[in-house]
């Protein structure tokens, strides 16, 4: 549930286009939905399951010892299972189905989102060296592959035409309506320093990897910074923050959901495998990889 929430979040920081955010945002809401129904049924999954205090550990290594002896090649699925163990399996397999739908989604996520910021990193590098630049002080803009100066971002800022008309006379395609587009700004700016025309797009935008943002928000945004240009360096530094941030998150989550549904995979049809019962040794002697096809059950007992 909470790789579902984290993800949605992700992607509204990396993406503003009208056409993908509704539909994302359903299917976000079924997903919800359908993880917090299955964990409030079934939340003990990810806790092993309780043991009778009638039943000595020792009694109960014993039993599982002499079910794996009693395996035939023939008949892997008579296998006699704990009580407590068969449940467990039960839950395992469940929730098995549940990651790894989640698991789809986070790569789907990240199909989406890391080739679009390698893109957009290529994007700004095609920018060096495009546009005259004015010179004057240089400012400390963070994540650009060269210098942006004073001058350059106030011819940006000073420009004569407002954010809306910049878009109504530079229609870009797929562009929503209402929307200030990068490229518009560009061609807005055709003669000025295209690295600093990004910059000052950059600081209206919260986030990363995004090309769009409301006119109305960007011809209010304009009108602060130019007045005061610190406004525009922090609100470039948060946006920035905030998109890297998300972008860290989204790549360390990515493989939470496949981790949890190889857990619960191998937890739910190989229920007595011990292979990680002293990690990572026990993966090398007899109680991992050599054992594991032999804990293989795929009918549980009633």
């Amino acid at each position: 549930f909470f790789i579902f929430i984290t993800k949605y979040i992700c992607f509204v920081v990396f993406h503003s286009n009208s056409f993908f955010l509704p539909r994302f945002t359903a299917t976000m809401r079924t997903a919800f939905l359908v993880t917090f129904l299955a964990l409030l049924g079934f939340g003990n999954g990810f806790a092993p399951p309780a043991r009778s205090m009638s039943v000595s550990p020792q009694h109960h290594l014993q039993d599982r010892a002499s079910a794996r002896t009693s395996r035939t090649a023939t008949s892997l699925n008579a296998v006699p299972l704990d009580p407590d163990l068969v449940i467990f399996a039960r839950t395992a397999r469940i929730e098995f189905v549940i990651s790894s739908l989640a698991a789809f989604g986070s790569a789907a996520t990240g199909r989406i989102i890391i080739p679009n910021s390698i893109n957009q990193w290529k994007k700004y590098l095609s920018l060096k060296g495009k546009g005259a630049s004015l010179g004057g002080e240089e400012m400390p803009f963070f994540g650009y592959p060269e210098p942006i100066y004073r001058n350059d971002v106030l011819t940006v800022l000073n420009n004569e035409l407002s954010p809306l008309n910049i878009s109504e006379r530079f229609p870009v395609d797929g562009m929503y309506a209402g929307a200030l587009h990068a490229d518009s700004l560009a061609m807005a700016n055709a003669g000025t320093s295209q690295m600093a025309v990004r910059a000052v797009f950059d600081a209206m935008a919260l986030g990363i990897n995004k090309n769009q943002v409301n006119a109305k928000t960007a011809e209010f945004k304009m009108q602060q910074y130019r007045t005061d240009l610190e406004l525009m360096m922090a609100d470039s530094q948060k946006g920035r923050t905030v998109g890297l941030l998300a972008l860290g998150v989204l790549l360390s989550l990515l493989g939470a959901a496949d981790y949890f549904a190889v857990y619960h995979g191998l937890h739910g049809w190989f229920p007595s495998w011990e292979g990680f019962a002293n990690f990572p040794s026990s993966l090398l002697d007899e109680r991992g990889f050599k054992s594991l096809f032999g804990c293989y059950v795929w009918d549980l007992p009633k």
